[in-house]
């Protein structure tokens, strides 16, 4: 399961989240991988604005997510689909940070010049969240905030 950031240059905007779904062969012999018998499908754009989704897919095949939006303020949200990433309700998400940015970024949402869009990814005080199980009814999640000049690693438990 991956998630991507897409970034339309043409359009000079953020797309919606992606999302692929592959898997590699079970009957998988050691050696070299035969990725003839392997299922893959293209991206797919989902209903989720935002950057950088780190994905967890539970035992009962609920799919959460962590999502960054870069608007004022930001934010870190967790998103959970119960039909294998096809929806992503509303209703099922919680904002885990909500960040005032103070760096002094150059990009919007649209029309945005992508040299210096990379150039405001290296400004960012907050961001590159990660979400792992932590036992049976649980996730860790992890995510950098902070001012500009001092930034510090969050961690957060969620009950699911």
């Amino acid at each position: 399961i991956g998630l991507f950031w897409t970034h339309d240059r043409t359009a000079q905007r953020d797309r919606n989240v992606h999302f692929l779904r592959s898997q590699i062969p079970r009957d998988r012999q050691p050696g070299p991988v035969d990725w003839s018998n392997s299922v893959a499908a293209r991206p797919v754009e989902t209903s989720l604005e935002g950057q950088i989704a780190a994905p967890v897919l539970t035992a009962d095949g609920r799919l959460f997510v962590l999502v960054v939006h870069r608007d004022r303020p930001g934010t870190i949200t967790l998103c959970c689909s119960a039909d294998g990433g096809q929806t992503w309700p509303e209703a099922g998400r919680l904002v885990l940070h909500r960040h005032d940015e103070q760096a002094q970024l150059s990009q919007g949402r649209t029309e945005i010049d992508f040299a210096q869009y990379w150039e405001d990814m290296a400004k960012w005080s907050f961001g590159h969240p990660t979400l792992r199980p932590a036992g049976d009814q649980e996730l860790l999640a992890t995510f950098y905030a902070g001012q500009p000049q001092c930034m510090d690693i969050h961690c957060v438990r969620i009950r699911i």
